[in-house]
């Protein structure tokens, strides 16, 4: 099971306020497999008809920086 983290910033809107940043930097550089899974997930995340999150605005200062765990495992 390969887990890779993002972390995204979020604009008010929901739209993404930069790009998508994968936790791990140094394993992306040295690990094709966890590199391969980085890019799906970074891929996922620029996707447009994934954009924006429908959240409310009230609650911004909560969500404007999510942090998300890709992983290879199965869903049971």
């Amino acid at each position: 099971t390969i887990r890779v983290g993002v972390r995204i910033f979020l604009k008010p809107d929901g739209h993404l306020s930069g790009p998508p940043r994968v936790e791990d930097s140094k394993r992306m550089r040295s690990d094709f497999a966890f590199r391969a899974v980085a890019e799906s997930a970074l891929r996922a995340l620029r996707d447009p008809r994934c954009s924006p999150l429908k959240l409310p605005v009230k609650s911004y200062k909560i969500w404007r920086q999510i942090y998300f765990n890709f992983n290879t495992r199965p869903i049971d």
